[in-house]
C-alpha cells in the first residue's frame, strides 16, 4: 500500500520534526523489528527516510509505521494533528468494508494490528459524551478489568471526530494540581512556563490553575478530552482532587468551554452535588470467554459468511487454554495478543487451532 506523493511530502516532514536525529528513526525502526542494515545504509536522515518510506508502502508496513510512530510520539500535537489524515486514509485504503462500519461507535477495528473487543456500555457513554453534550464520565472497574484497554477506543474517535486528548496516569507519578496542568497543556502543544505560581491559600491558587488550564484549551481549534486515569490512587495530592472536581463543576456549568473529562478509577467517584446526578458512570466487567466468543462470531458473520459455530468455539477454547489466571498482571495483555493472532488466522481461512501434537 503506497502513499500517494501528497502524503509521502507530508509524513516525511512530519517525521524529520518527530524524529530529528537518526538514532531516533533507528530506534523506531528496531522497535518494530525492522532490518536495518537493508533500509537505512543511506547517508543523511532525509534519504534515510525516503528509503523508509518507500519500503514501508512497497512490503505493506507503512500504516503499522504511522500507528508507531504517533503511539512513540503521543505528546507531540503538531506531528498528531499532521498525521491524523494519513493514518486514516491508509486505515480506509487497507481495511476491508466489515472493519470500518458506518456507526464508528460500532467500530471493532481500532487499525492494522489493534482488535477491540466488548465494551458495550463505554461505546454508549462516549456517544452520549458525543451526542447529547455530558461533560464528564466516571469508567470504574476493578485491578485488571481493562480500563486502560478502553481508552483505545478514545483514541480512535479521537481521529475519528477531530479532537485532542490527553492523558494523564496517576499511577506513574505523585501529581500536584501544577504538575498536572503542565502535563495536560504539554500534550495540547500549549506553554507551561507563567503558570499561576503557588498561593499560600491552596484553594485559591487551584482556582488560578483551573482558571488558566480552561483560558489554554479555550485557545484551542479543537475540543478537548483529558483521561484521568487512577483517580482513586492512594498518593494522589488532595489539592489534585480539588483540580479535578473544580474542573469538573466548570465545564458541567458553562457548556461552551471544549472540555470534557473521563476519569477512571477502582472505586465509585463522587466529583460535586451538581455534577453528579448528570455524569455517566461506566461499570467494566473483566474481558472474558463470553466476550471473546461474542467477538468471534461477530467476525464470522462480517469476514467468514463460511464459518461455522464450531470453528467459533474451537478458536475461543483455543485462545484459553493455559491463559494466566485472572487475577495475574499479564492477563489481559496475553489475552490481547492471542485474540489477535487467531483473528488473523481466522480472516485468512486458517484454523486458530494447532495441530495434534503441535501446542
Amino acid at each position: 500500500m503506497a502513499l500517494t506523493s501528497t502524503e509521502f511530502a507530508t509524513l516525511k516532514e512530519a517525521l524529520l520534526t518527530a524524529f530529528p536525529q537518526q538514532s531516533d528513526l533507528s530506534s523506531l525502526l528496531t522497535f518494530m523489528g525492522k532490518n536495518l542494515e537493508v533500509i537505512t545504509t543511506c547517508d543523511g536522515l532525509s534519504a534515510m527516510l525516503d528509503r523508509v518510506l518507500t519500503a514501508a508502502g512497497a512490503e505493506g508496513w507503512i500504516l503499522q509505521l504511522v500507528e508507531t510512530a504517533r503511539s512513540r510520539r503521543a505528546q507531540a500535537q503538531e506531528f498528531l494533528q499532521a498525521t491524523a489524515p494519513i493514518e486514516a486514509a491508509l486505515r480506509a485504503r487497507q481495511a476491508p468494508a466489515w472493519h470500518m462500519p458506518a456507526d464508528p461507535y460500532q467500530v471493532y477495528f481500532l487499525g492494522a494490528m489493534t482488535w477491540f473487543l466488548d465494551r458495550t456500555e463505554l461505546r454508549g457513554a462516549l456517544r452520549q459524551m458525543n451526542e447529547q453534550d455530558f461533560r464528564v464520565l466516571v469508567v470504574r472497574g476493578e485491578p485488571r478489568s481493562g480500563k486502560t484497554y478502553s481508552t483505545r477506543l478514545i483514541a480512535f474517535l479521537q481521529n475519528t471526530f477531530n479532537y485532542n486528548v490527553a492523558k494523564i496516569d496517576f499511577g506513574e507519578a505523585v501529581y500536584g494540581p501544577d504538575d498536572l496542568v503542565r502535563s495536560v497543556l504539554r500534550q495540547l502543544g500549549r506553554p507551561v512556563d507563567n503558570l499561576p505560581p503557588q498561593q499560600a491559600q491552596a484553594a485559591y491558587w487551584v482556582h488560578e490553575l483551573r482558571d488558566w488550564l480552561l483560558g489554554e484549551v479555550g485557545k484551542l481549534a479543537r475540543p478537548v478530552w483529558v483521561v484521568l486515569d487512577g483517580f482513586d490512587e492512594d498518593q494522589l495530592q488532595t489539592s489534585t482532587q480539588d483540580l479535578i472536581r473544580d474542573l469538573a463543576v466548570r465545564i458541567n456549568e458553562d457548556r461552551q468551554i471544549p472540555l470534557r473529562l473521563v476519569v477512571l478509577s477502582h472505586r465509585d467517584v463522587q466529583l460535586h452535588i451538581d455534577v453528579d446526578p448528570e455524569m455517566p458512570r461506566e461499570q467494566l466487567e473483566r474481558i472474558d470467554r463470553p466476550q471473546v466468543a461474542e467477538f468471534f462470531a461477530r467476525l464470522a458473520r462480517d469476514a467468514d459468511p463460511t464459518s461455522t459455530p464450531d470453528k467459533v468455539a474451537a478458536t475461543v477454547e483455543h485462545i484459553f487454554s493455559d491463559l494466566p489466571d485472572p487475577n495475574a498482571a499479564d492477563r489481559l495483555r496475553q489475552l490481547s495478543r492471542r485474540v489477535a493472532e487467531a483473528t488473523r488466522l481466522f480472516t485468512t481461512s486458517q484454523s486458530a487451532v494447532a495441530p495434534p501434537g503441535q501446542p
